[in-house]
């Protein structure tokens, strides 16, 4: 199923294209695609996709490929892996828009769906009926990242949302209830579970109470941004949010995690390779993705009985930003060779068959509403991950952004290690910020 692109696009307007085809079916009285009994006269058409992923999802996809093949015969996919490494991802489709030779469907990572949106390389997917209906199975903050401008241009495919995942056995150690319930929902109690399970010996810290993400990232800080009503960038696109009293207070919170309640600190003990740090002794509380329950399950570790995950505490305890979504949309060409196969082959791969099987393989959720009652999903590990979709915080799909978040890390950082106090960290991103704004 792994092929390489051999051929030039014959590139025109997606519309026309359309439109088109519509005009054919009508002449040879055809219903529209969409439908309920619709059916279509498809073209003899080898559609171009191009994957990000290798195993285990690319085996999933090897398996559905041919079921689509067959269902959709006479149209034909060719799969290429065009990179793991998502930075190369990005630049080998970028050069192939840029010399007319895309793939008709391709996978994007959350960042970029306004890189192949913006300058209108993507197909505008909620114009088309079926999609609309087709869409109506996801949770609304996934699918949202999808947008560019209200309009949609991707398809939620593989979700990577990220919640607090705590160890049961070190709860236990200290006299704290491990079922989901007394889990805390507010930063202040969660403040106080975390100082019981840290562990100092003198000045040496040999378990870190929290596994502070933000000391290398800025994701946990937005999405506590998030959790009190203020955006990265403000809805008129023409200034940020993240540096009033409220990120103030954000990234305050996580300074004071590590330095006032001593919950983690620049100076950790190491972690062993070949496991993640949650699967070892020296970490009570992680915030992330499925990503460290695989490593546990690889290494054969007993995870009902160690990890308890629930969504990620809020200033007020009331879900709003449960979460930090990122993962991978399916997109379609505007240049595609032929809109109607492409559309169908994206619905396909983005329906709850699919999804569910992508999400078991990286124990990960499902992205559709419609899996609510399958066994995987009500297991006591994915459960609080799917519960966290309706309450994620979103990427903000603008041109700048990108650039806005390398700031941020870099300001973060400054902040955690106490370079830069919060609020000059902050007003420092935030004046870089607007000027990029202000020159969009």
């Amino acid at each position: 199923m792994t092929g390489t692109l051999t051929r030039r696009w014959i590139a025109g307007p997606a519309t026309a294209t359309a439109v088109g085809s519509a005009i054919l079916l009508a002449a040879c009285g055809v219903q529209d695609a969409g439908g309920p009994g619709a059916t279509k006269t498809r073209k003899s058409v080898t559609l171009q996709y191009w994957s990000r992923f290798a195993t285990p999802i690319q085996e999933v996809e090897e398996k559905f490929l041919p079921v689509f093949q067959e269902k959709y015969a006479p149209v034909k996919v060719e799969r290429t892996l065009a990179s793991t490494d998502y930075g190369k991802l990005v630049e080998k489709i970028t050069t192939a828009f840029a010399s007319n030779t895309p793939p008709d469907v391709f996978t994007m990572g959350s960042p970029d769906i306004v890189t192949y949106a913006h300058p209108g390389s993507a197909l505008q997917l909620d114009a088309y009926q079926q999609v609309r209906k087709h869409s109506e199975d996801f949770f609304g903050p996934p699918l949202a990242v999808g947008r560019y401008k209200d309009k949609l241009y991707g398809l939620t495919y593989y979700i990577d949302t990220r919640i607090m995942m705590y160890r049961k056995d070190m709860m236990a150690e200290v006299g704290l209830p491990t079922d989901r319930k007394s889990l805390p929902k507010t930063w202040d109690q969660f403040r106080e579970v975390a100082r019981k399970l840290v562990r100092w010996e003198g000045n040496e810290l040999k378990r870190l109470g929290w596994d502070i993400a933000t000391m290398g990232d800025a994701t946990q800080f937005l999405v506590m941004l998030g959790q009190q009503g203020k955006k990265v960038i403000a809805a008129d696109g023409k200034k940020v949010e993240f540096d009033g009293p409220e990120g103030q207070k954000a990234l305050q919170t996580l300074v004071d995690f590590v330095y006032k309640d001593r919950i983690d600190s620049p100076q950790r003990p190491q972690f062993p390779s070949g496991i993640d740090s949650l699967g070892t002794p020296l970490v009570a509380i992680k915030w992330g993705n499925a990503g460290p329950i695989s490593s546990m399950k690889r290494a054969n570790m007993d995870l009902d009985a160690l990890i308890a995950p629930d969504l990620t505490p809020e200033f007020s305890g009331k879900p709003t930003s449960g979460s930090y979504l990122g993962g991978t949309w399916q997109m379609v060409a505007k240049a595609t060779q032929d809109p109607d196969a492409s559309l169908d082959l994206t619905m396909f791969l983005t329906g709850p068959e699919v999804g569910l099987a992508v999400a078991e393989s990286q124990f990960s959720p499902p992205p559709h509403k419609s899996s609510e009652k399958s066994p995987y999903v009500q297991g006591a590990l994915v459960k609080p991950f799917y519960d966290s979709l309706q309450y994620g915080w979103v990427v903000p799909q603008h041109p700048k952004y990108a650039e806005i978040r390398t700031k941020l890390i870099e300001v973060t950082k400054d902040a955690m290690a106490q370079k830069k106090s919060v609020r000059e960290a902050l007003s420092e991103a935030a004046a870089y910020s607007n000027s990029l704004l202000v020159s969009a």
